[in-house]
């Protein structure tokens, strides 16, 4: 490629490690030269890596069968948790059972709201850091609690 080869210096001429892949002559010349990849433009850099990569290319990475059934076995197990989950929750009702619940906590809610303002202001001044929908949460879940 015409890149320029550095000579390297090593400590009491110590040997440095090389995979075991890299052929014994090229071993030998790494022990006393090197070439910078930085030496390369951006577009020769990604054109040599493409070039060294392409054989290895095969496609999508698909893993191997055990994994494969593993992942199936989880994903049917959770969309049938969805699936009934869904399905229970329905056949009791619960959107109902909320609604009903919601509508006669109406007149709480409607005192809560009077000063609501003023108590979030007072919650963020103790805790700064908090966003403003924490001391609203907080609100709901007492009204809630307190009531049901």
């Amino acid at each position: 490629m015409g890149l320029p080869v550095e000579p390297v210096d090593r400590v009491n001429n110590a040997k440095v490690s090389v995979a075991r892949y890299v052929p014994e002559e090229w071993q030998a010349w790494l022990q006393h030269s090197r070439v910078e990849l930085n030496a390369m433009t951006t577009p020769e850099f990604i054109t040599w890596l493409n070039q060294k990569l392409a054989p290895h290319e095969h496609g999508k990475l698909i893993p191997p069968g055990d994994v494969l059934s593993e992942r199936l076995d989880r994903e049917t197990r959770d969309h049938l948790r969805e699936v009934l989950t869904a399905r229970i929750l329905s056949d009791a009702g619960l959107e109902q059972q909320v609604e009903a619940r919601y509508q006669a906590l109406a007149p709480v809610l409607a005192g809560a709201r009077d000063d609501l303002l003023v108590q979030v202001q007072h919650e963020l001044d103790a805790q700064p850091r908090e966003h403003w929908t924490d001391p609203v949460l907080r609100l709901a879940r007492r009204v809630v609690d307190e009531r049901t």
